[in-house]
């Protein structure tokens, strides 16, 4: 368990990609963190193999700031696509808070 959380690896990643109209996104680069282990991946476009650098499964939690272009890259790669996955772009809270601390910018700076 990490931050008591029922699985044994939680990776925040991000591809940095390309994109055409009606294709899936290709990948420039990539980053991972495991926040148990502390473990960092950085990989460039020619190091991305047939396979992830590290192992998806049930027991693997993968969170992303925008999951549809992330699990995209997994497409066009060929990986496995994540079973668990959170999209911080989808949590209302954050929404919420982004969109406070932005009207209040914008108050304060129009007084």
């Amino acid at each position: 368990m990490i931050l008591g959380l029922p699985f044994r690896r939680i990776w925040c990643l991000d591809f940095e990609f390309v994109t055409r109209d009606g294709e899936n996104p290709r990948p420039v680069c990539f980053v991972a963190k495991e926040l148990g282990t502390g473990r960092l991946i950085r990989l460039w476009q020619d190091q991305l193999g047939p396979e992830p650098p590290f192992e998806i499964d049930d027991d693997t939690l993968i969170i992303a700031y925008y999951a549809p272009a992330e699990i995209g890259c997994f497409l066009e790669l060929g990986w496995p696509a994540p079973t668990r996955i959170i999209d911080l772009r989808r949590i209302p809270e954050r929404n919420q808070c982004a969109r406070g601390c932005r009207r209040t910018w914008v108050t304060r700076r129009l007084e």
